[in-house]
């Protein structure tokens, strides 16, 4: 199952507000011990999901060449099917 990138997923300000307000509030152990553990799933949840994203093991510099490549290979199936297209139904 591939992680899915959702820019909610590495916004971690709101759960901090809450867990600062519990203990500014006193006597919510408790729940400051759940909301920690909760935003400690949630970071362990953001580090799977930037480990699984593609491309992670090249460069910036490796994946500017394959993006290059790939538009290039891009450009040349569109030349094709222009040419393709082109030609009389009758050849």
């Amino acid at each position: 199952d591939s992680a899915t990138f959702r820019k909610s997923d590495f916004s971690f300000l709101d759960d901090l507000h809450q867990i600062i307000g519990l203990v500014l509030t006193g006597n919510h152990q408790y729940e400051v011990g759940k909301a920690v553990a909760q935003l400690d799933e949630r970071f362990e949840n953001a580090r799977r999901v930037l480990n699984e994203l593609p491309g992670l093991q090249y460069v910036k510099e490796e994946q500017e060449e394959i993006l290059r490549r790939e538009l290039a290979t891009l450009a040349t199936k569109k030349k094709q099917l222009d040419n393709y297209l082109a030609l009389s139904p009758l050849q």
